[in-house]
C-alpha cells in the first residue's frame, strides 16, 4: 500500500502501513500490515524537544545548548534538557506485524541501558539506576508472536547482559556527549588604544560551548550503542537461550 503522508501539527512522517503481493493477473495474494507506536504524535521535525543523541524527548527546550551542572561557571541563561526520555523517544517505532497468515507478531521495547561508567556527561538531567544510564533511542525487549487461532503466543526474550555478570549491561558507545571546547588562540600582535598595535607572542585560551556534541556520538555502523552480548529466551526458558552476536543471523518463520 502507499505510505501514509500526514500533517500532524507540522510533524511531517512517511510510515509504510503495508505490503500487498500481487499474482500475474492483479489479485492480491499476500497482505503484511504494520503498526507503531503513537505515530500521530511526534515532534515537528525541527523540534529542539531533543536528546543528546538526536531522539525525541518531549522537553519544552527553546535552545539545543544543555543545562548545565558547572562549566566553571562561565556560562548563563542555558537550560536545554537534552536527557534521554524513553516515553517519548519510542514515539514512532514499529509494534506490530500482521501476516498474511492472519497471525502476527507485537513487538515491545526497552531503554538502551548501559553502565554509567562507560558514559560521562558535565550537565543535569541524567539519572542512574542499578549503576546504569539510559542513553538515546530504544532496543527490542521481547517480541510475541501470534497465530491466528491460538491466544497464547511465542514469547522471543532479549537479554543484553554479559552471560558471568548478568546485573550488567554489555552495551558499549562510540564516547560521551562533549559540549565544551578548550581552545588557544596565537597572536603575533593586537590592537591597542589609538590605532596601535603591540607586537609580541600572545596566547589567549578560550572555551567555546557548541549545542551539539563536539565529536561524532554514533558508531561506523550507524549504531548509537553496540552490544558485545545478546542472548536470546522464550518465556518459559528465559535466561538460557542462543548466544549470538548478530541478530540478522537468526532468521524465524512468521506465525
Amino acid at each position: 500500500t502507499n505510505a501514509d503522508i500526514s500533517d500532524y501539527g507540522g510533524a511531517y512522517r512517511l510510515f509504510l502501513t503495508g505490503v500487498k503481493e500481487e499474482n500475474a493477473n492483479g489479485q492480491s495474494v499476500q497482505l503484511y500490515s504494520f503498526e507503531y507506536n503513537d505515530r500521530t504524535n511526534l515532534p515537528p521535525r525541527l523540534s529542539r524537544s531533543q536528546d543528546h543523541f538526536g531522539y525525541f524527548n518531549g522537553a519544552s527546550n527553546t535552545s539545543f545548548v544543555p543545562a548545565t551542572s558547572d562549566f566553571g561557571g562561565l556560562f548563563s541563561g542555558i537550560g536545554g534538557d537534552r536527557s534521554p526520555n524513553f516515553t517519548y523517544g519510542s514515539k514512532g517505532v514499529m509494534t506490530k506485524i500482521t501476516y498474511p497468515t492472519g497471525g502476527y507478531s507485537q513487538i515491545e521495547y526497552e531503554p538502551q541501558w548501559i553502565l554509567a561508567n562507560r558514559i560521562s556527561y558535565d550537565h543535569a538531567g541524567e539519572s542512574v539506576v542499578n549503576g546504569h544510564v539510559a542513553v538515546g533511542g530504544v532496543r527490542v525487549k521481547s517480541v510475541k508472536n501470534y497465530t491466528e487461532s491460538a491466544a497464547t503466543p511465542v514469547v522471543r526474550k532479549f537479554y543484553y547482559d554479559y552471560w558471568n555478570d548478568p546485573d550488567s549491561s554489555s552495551g558499549i558507545i562510540l564516547r560521551s556527549p562533549l559540549y565544551i571546547v578548550d581552545k588557544k588562540v596565537y597572536l603575533n600582535c593586537i590592537p591597542l588604544i589609538e590605532g596601535k598595535l603591540s607586537c609580541g607572542n600572545y596566547t589567549y585560551s578560550m572555551k567555546t560551548l557548541q549545542s551539539n556534541s563536539t565529536f561524532p556520538l554514533y558508531h561506523s555502523s550507524g549504531a548509537l550503542v553496540q552490544y558485545a552480548n545478546v542472548r536470546e529466551g522464550s518465556a518459559i526458558v528465559l535466561k538460557t537461550g542462543a548466544f549470538f552476536t548478530h541478530l540478522s543471523h537468526i532468521q524465524m518463520p512468521y506465525p
